[in-house]
């Protein structure tokens, strides 16, 4: 949409990831933001508002992204809606401690001629870093407003708002900018204003400032021609760049124009020789004449490095080391587990307490009306149930997580299991939602998104309903303390956990080697960013945002699905025993058989798609014995053999009905996604009980 057809201007926040772009935004909108998809994408999508005086501003925030060479989804919105869209402005986010990479970003931009001014974050960690920065300077080469921020601690924020509005009055009445406007350097004297440097581009950021005479002539001609005649698209400009470059998505591009305007390219690029290296050497001298003369580390001159002996530098001997960086990490992520747990299981527990009360209640008055009303009033309360009893264990693992990712230490998680998790097909950062679904596999869902591709997101989303949930475990540790001594429980409940993990890794390797179509290049590019203090009031809305998007995107199908489920369960008769769940449990009998267990164990199995935490309290109605009396009920039926059968075939059974709400919101081919997960973990899980059943009877 072209920008005198909105409604009000438009502000792209764009820059790389670990640069607090995130915290600018919340620092610039408030509690006034929006949090959806982009359209046919899963990738989130945030937006807000920000109020001026002169009235309110639409704030997006872009996808982080490195550059805009799209090689993800998440770039190509970033690079597309810059291009395409035509923001009014676009707030270009550079973290002050790692200046030389992150105005790589700006060298990007300033090829789309889009109007942007810079924010320069994270001053406070390129002091600890012993680095030291001048915006004034910076400004002064850039020839745009740059504006020195502390946005975790709000400092710079009223600045940025301040340079926004200039900026715009100034796009408004075709002037060129000023420098940054009023708020006084970090060294305390007053900024002037930024004279733009001999040779630079103009204040917009209209052409290639960073290229020779020679390649600027290259750029402009391509340009023109693939702009059919006018060089001005941002597009255009973007494409005869990358075209300079070499990009493969940009020559497909343009071959698929035809042999004309192929051959009229190829014209004006023959006799340029050794193009890419020379782009990349004028791009990082131009990057090095901008931060030689913004600042640098104490005794350094050129690139913002920081100190030798900083303290990422001093912390990542350690969290980073082949030996001690797995032990960290492992009692790192032990407490986290533990934290998350105390926090959440409480209030769950008085939750599902709660929850089982209402539902004898509505049970009740239901059945005084209509035979069939105490069902379906016990199913949706169920259903409704469901989502809120989850909900603060869910929002706990957020708040630890999140403060985890904040100081930046999960990186250093992606970093050390990147290497065992390329053996099986994903990347290190597929560990990270493959830890989440450890204490609910509805947090690793919605944590995939971190995926750097798409055909990553969707081998880890198959792989989620695998890890084993805390209520998956608590059931198999309940069933084993029936069995065996206490020491005898304990290792079979470990065991139970090496084993699914062990199919994990099958299964990961079946399905990127033979069921995923597409490139299977795994090159792992991870930034480790510099350690800092957590932004408590990020983390908090963090925490908020997703508990919304979760019962937003969520609720709807869970309290559908357990509808549903619990209507199977009463119907036609009101009894789990001979209603449609019951009957199918029945027709189970004989794989059942396989496995030593009858249609009751067979039914409570079905029955946990539900709710896996009400596994247990289903098999004592199915049994139709007080929970007290449910072991030796248990017992009863099966022997040794088919309870072991049983805790592993309910360990990798289909994932509950919140899990599957949540798969389908989360994936841009739910339905899809949803068949095969549960066509799988059926299979595996039978299929698995059946040949345990058959190893252990040989050996008890």
């Amino acid at each position: 949409m072209a920008a005198t057809e909105r409604a009000q201007p438009t502000i792209a926040l764009a820059g790389q990831p670990n640069t607090g772009k995130s915290t600018v935004f919340n620092a610039l909108t408030g509690l006034r933001q929006a949090v959806g998809n982009w359209s046919g994408k899963t990738v989130e999508k945030k937006s807000g508002t920000l109020h001026a005086p002169s009235g309110p501003r639409l704030v997006v925030d872009l996808p982080g992204t490195y550059s805009l060479t799209a090689a993800s989804a998440e770039e190509r919105i970033a690079r597309d809606f810059v291009m395409d869209e035509g923001p009014d402005l676009v707030v270009v986010v550079v973290n002050a401690a790692c200046l030389e990479r992150t105005l790589y970003y700006v060298s990007e931009l300033a090829v789309l001629g889009a109007p942007f001014v810079v924010a320069l974050n994270m001053m406070d960690v390129a002091r600890e870093e012993g680095a030291r920065v001048d915006p004034v300077r910076l400004a002064e080469r850039l020839g745009v407003p740059v504006v020195p921020m502390v946005a975790s601690r709000g400092r710079g924020v009223d600045d940025l708002r301040r340079v926004i509005e200039a900026r715009l009055a100034e796009l408004r009445d075709g002037r060129e900018p000023g420098g940054p406007d009023g708020p006084d350097g970090p060294d305390g004297t007053d900024r002037t204003d930024g004279a733009r440097a001999p040779g630079d581009a103009d204040a917009s950021g209209r052409g290639v400032v960073w290229l020779a005479d020679d390649l600027r002539a290259t750029h402009r001609d391509l340009a023109r021609l693939l702009g059919n005649g006018d060089g001005a698209t941002r597009r255009a400009g973007w494409e005869a760049l990358k075209l300079m470059e070499g990009d493969p998505e940009v020559v497909a591009r343009v071959a698929a124009r035809g042999p004309a305007t192929q051959e009229r390219v190829r014209a004006r690029l023959d006799g340029a020789d050794g193009l890419f290296a020379r782009l990349a050497d004028a791009r990082y001298a131009w990057i090095r004449s901008l931060t030689g003369d913004a600042g640098g580390a104490p005794g350094e001159t050129g690139a913002v490095h920081g100190a030798e002996q900083s303290r990422t530098r001093r912390w990542d001997r350690w969290a980073t080391h082949a030996f001690w960086g797995p032990l960290i990490m492992a009692g790192v992520l032990l407490v986290a587990l533990a934290v998350g747990g105390l926090l959440g299981f409480p209030l769950v527990i008085l939750m599902v307490k709660g929850m089982f009360a209402v539902e004898q209640v509505v049970f009740g008055l239901g059945n005084e009306i209509l035979p069939w009303l105490g069902g379906l009033l016990q199913g949706l309360v169920r259903g409704v149930g469901s989502v809120l009893a989850i909900l603060p264990f869910l929002m706990a693992f957020y708040a630890v997580f999140g403060v985890l990712e904040d100081v930046g230490y999960m990186a250093r998680v992606a970093f050390l299991m990147d290497r065992f998790m390329s053996r099986i097909g994903l990347s290190g950062k597929s560990f990270i939602p493959l830890l989440f679904s450890l204490p609910c596999n509805i947090t690793g869902v919605m944590a995939a998104r971190i995926a750097e591709s798409e055909r990553q997101r969707t081998l880890t989303t198959l792989l989620i309903p695998l890890v084993p949930c805390s209520a998956k475990i608590a059931v198999s540790a309940a069933i084993a303390s029936w069995l065996f001594p206490p020491a005898v429980a304990v290792g079979a409940v470990l065991g139970l956990l090496a084993l699914n993990f062990l199919l994990l890794a099958l299964a990961s390797t079946v399905f990127d080697r033979f069921l995923l179509p597409g490139d299977r290049d795994r090159r792992f590019i991870l930034e480790l960013p510099h350690y800092h203090r957590p932004d408590w009031r990020t983390v908090g809305r963090y925490v908020l945002r997703r508990g919304r998007s979760f019962v937003r995107k969520a609720a709807t199908i869970i309290v559908a699905f357990s509808v549903l489920v619990w209507f199977a369960s009463y119907y036609p008769t009101g009894e789990i025993t001979t209603s449609l769940l019951g009957r199918l449990g029945r027709q189970l009998g004989p794989v059942g058989e396989l496995m030593g267990l009858d249609w009751r164990m067979m039914t409570s199995l079905l029955a946990s798609v539900l709710n896996k935490e009400a596994l247990l309290a289903t098999m004592g109605i199915i049994f139709d014995v007080p929970q007290q009396a449910l072991p030796g009920a248990v017992r009863a039926v099966t022997d040794t053999a088919g309870a072991v059968a049983f805790m592993c075939a309910q360990s990798l059974f289909l994932p509950c009905v919140a899990t599957l709400g949540t798969l389908r919101s989360e994936t841009g081919n739910g339905l899809r996604t949803i068949l095969v997960i549960v066509g799988y973990t059926a299979a595996l899980s039978l299929g698995t009980g059946i040949a345990v059943y058959h190893l252990v009877g040989l050996f008890a």
